[in-house]
């Protein structure tokens, strides 16, 4: 488990090497390993991104063996879902459809709702790949709601521009129109939000700079007070020892 975590967290840093390392250290005790199914796919997403479809392909289908054996079904949506991801980057549509549907099932089952939109867009955008239109709207359409339920508006996004495209292409213009109008919304809204974070951001960062400055100057009041103190000691110090010489100046010699 350790292992898998730290891979994980070098993996979310884009550390692709170390986070290799780590997957396959914590690979030794294949045998009784219940986190094994879980780097197999972290590691496939890693070959997967380098491009190297074949071998990721080997080892999210390797994933998918060993959480099946776990009974882990949030984990074999997911290896489900890579394969199918991964089938479509070999352009292998057939293969990627149908590792996707059951990976949607299994979502289906267990209600996993930001997970079964995930999977509704994966499967509209194959469609649209592959000039499916009526299929991809029928995609699209059903992943709208969810968006909207889970309040995901990036995604939302993305079936409204769809949406937006698809009927503007099948020619209704009026079902084009509406989803246009409504993408233009949410970029509105989004970017106010994003505003409304930077303004944030920038109000943060002027009050930390002001909380500085003001513990720049106490420190700069601290050492001002104690150089006064300082000096001050010294003046006392140089009276006590220049009155020390008077009085031992003038203090009778002692006769032996």
């Amino acid at each position: 488990m350790a292992y898998y975590v730290i891979g994980t967290v070098f993996k979310d840093l884009k550390k692709d090497v170390e986070a290799e390392n780590y997957y396959k250290k914590g690979l030794v005790y294949e045998g009784g390993n219940m986190w094994a199914g879980r780097i197999y796919t972290s590691l496939s997403n890693i070959f997967s991104d380098r491009g190297n479809y074949e071998e990721a392909l080997e080892l999210a289908k390797k994933s998918l063996d060993l959480l099946r054996i776990e009974k882990n079904i949030i984990g074999q949506s997911r290896a489900l879902s890579d394969i199918g991801g991964i089938y479509r980057k070999l352009k292998n549509y057939d293969s990627a459809i149908d590792y996707l549907f059951q990976g949607l099932k299994l979502r289906e089952e267990v209600k996993l709702i930001h997970f079964i939109l995930g999977s509704l867009l994966e499967i509209a955008s194959i469609y649209n790949e592959q000039g499916n239109k009526e299929a991809a709207l029928s995609y699209f359409l059903k992943a709208e709601p969810l968006a909207v339920e889970t309040g995901h508006q990036s995604r939302l996004a993305i079936v409204y521009q769809n949406l937006a495209t698809l009927y503007k292409t099948t020619g209704n213009l009026a079902f084009s129109l509406e989803y246009y109008e409504k993408l233009i919304q949410l970029t509105i809204e989004l970017n106010k939000k994003e505003r409304e974070i930077k303004i944030n951001d920038l109000q943060n960062a002027l009050i930390q700079e002001k909380e500085q400055e003001i513990e720049r100057l106490k420190n700069v009041e601290l050492k001002n007070a104690y150089d006064l103190i300082t000096e001050k000691n010294k003046e006392i110090t140089d009276s006590i020892h220049y009155a020390k010489r008077i009085q031992t100046a003038l203090w009778p010699l002692k006769v032996f």
